[in-house]
């Protein structure tokens, strides 16, 4: 065995959907939404959780990206299956479909953290960035709704540094340093 060999990855992301209800200047794929190839089904994922054994132990992350992971039907039961094969799963979401009930789900589904998309505290500055209005508030809903119905769930801020924020970035650094309800940044 040579060192090559012995080095397994620390993590693993599965863009289970391309579907996304945003129109982020940073990424393209709300323009092919009509476009997209037949997706894997929940359980193709689970298969492929199945077939990692061996190659990424329980130590390391599986990370549900997209589009949008949201929108995908039974992502949550996708969660739940990955978290009972012993690893930790965290969650990359825009947060505008998270209200009281998915927060319960969320909460139940054994999520270990979730990874909210925010790209400014000024609101205008956010919505441009994502590409539709009134995305700032439901950002600041769902943190308030993951924070009252998901105690045990992490909550990390993800931002996309552009032209358009960037004289935004440390008050929003800042902010988060000092949100009890958020992990980092």
């Amino acid at each position: 065995e040579t060192k090559a060999d012995s080095i397994l990855p620390s993590y693993c992301c599965f863009v289970v959907t391309l579907k996304c209800i945003m129109k982020c200047k940073m990424c393209y794929i709300w323009k092919d939404n009509g476009n997209i190839s037949k997706e894997l089904t929940i359980q193709e994922w689970k298969n492929i959780v199945n077939s990692l054994k061996g190659f990424l132990d329980t130590k390391h992350d599986i990370i549900l990206s997209g589009g949008e992971p949201l929108l995908k039907k039974d992502i949550l039961d996708l969660v739940s299956y990955i978290t009972k094969s012993g690893y930790r799963v965290s969650l990359e979401t825009n947060s505008y479909l998270i209200d009281k009930e998915l927060a319960k789900e969320i909460q139940n589904s054994g999520l270990w953290r979730i990874c909210i998309s925010l790209d400014s505290l000024a609101e205008n500055t956010h919505d441009l960035l994502r590409g539709r209005k009134g995305s700032y508030d439901k950002v600041m809903r769902g943190l308030e709704y993951l924070n009252k119905f998901c105690p045990s769930v992490g909550i990390n801020i993800q931002t996309t540094v552009m032209e358009q924020n960037l004289d935004e970035l440390i008050k929003l650094a800042e902010w988060v340093t000092n949100d009890e309800r958020l992990d980092y940044i």
